[in-house]
This record gives structure tokens, C-alpha cells and sequence, in this order.
């Protein structure tokens, strides 16, 4: 009992310290795979983040960096940088709650993703 009660408290407090951020691009410039690599500008979109600051873990369905794909996060003078085997990254500053994403899918194979970068803001939900 004791040992569950432990479990408890652990998985309780640990969930307290991640928070929900609602974030908006404000910004979205790139290249496109589909116009021969021309540059552009695209489409802004609204997002939820999950951050746990304490395990240094991001989950979001808009930014692919979830717990199904292997991403890594480091802290650095106020900023939560992430990025995963793929290319994606997303760095946060804690202080300001903005951001800056970057898509650069260079792998072999994959030839018709866009590359492209977004900056924005955002609100924590807690």
C-alpha cells in the first residue's frame, strides 16, 4: 500500500508540474518540395503544447514531437530546445512563452515534405 501511495503522489506531482500552452504562429516561411524548392510563405495554424519543464518532455499532435517519435530536449538559458531524429525542432523560452519551429526533412527517401520555419506565441492554459 505504501509503495502505491508513493506511485501516486509521484505521477500526481510530476503532472502538476507539466503545462498546457494554446500557441499561435504568427509567421511561416519556407521552401516548397512541390514548386522546386521555391520559397514561400505559408499557411499560420493554432496548436496545443504539453510541456513538463521538470522532465523536459514536449507532446503535441501539431508538432509530430510526441512520445511515438524519439525526441530529445535541453535546457539552455531560459529556452527548452527539442528535436527529433527527423529534423523537427521547437524551441520555447519559458520567460517570453514564445517559440520557433523548424521542419528540415533531409533524409534520403523522403522527398516531398516542405522545409519551412514558424514563429509565435503562447498562453498557458493552467
Amino acid at each position: 500500500m505504501k509503495k502505491f501511495l508513493t506511485l501516486v503522489v509521484f505521477l500526481f506531482s510530476s503532472s502538476v508540474i507539466a503545462e498546457v500552452f494554446y500557441c499561435v504562429e504568427d509567421d511561416a516561411i519556407g521552401w516548397q518540395r512541390t514548386n522546386n524548392l521555391s520559397f514561400s510563405k505559408f499557411e499560420t495554424t493554432k496548436f496545443i503544447v504539453n510541456i513538463d519543464f521538470n522532465l523536459r518532455t514536449i507532446e503535441s499532435d501539431h508538432l509530430d514531437l510526441d512520445k511515438l517519435l524519439p525526441h530529445h530536449c535541453y535546457e539552455n538559458r531560459g529556452a527548452l530546445n527539442c528535436i527529433d531524429e527527423y529534423g523537427m525542432v521547437f524551441i520555447f523560452n519559458k520567460n517570453r512563452k514564445d517559440f520557433v519551429t523548424l521542419r528540415a526533412y533531409l533524409k534520403d527517401g523522403i522527398k516531398t515534405d516542405d522545409i519551412f520555419m514558424t514563429k509565435g506565441q503562447c498562453e498557458s492554459f493552467n
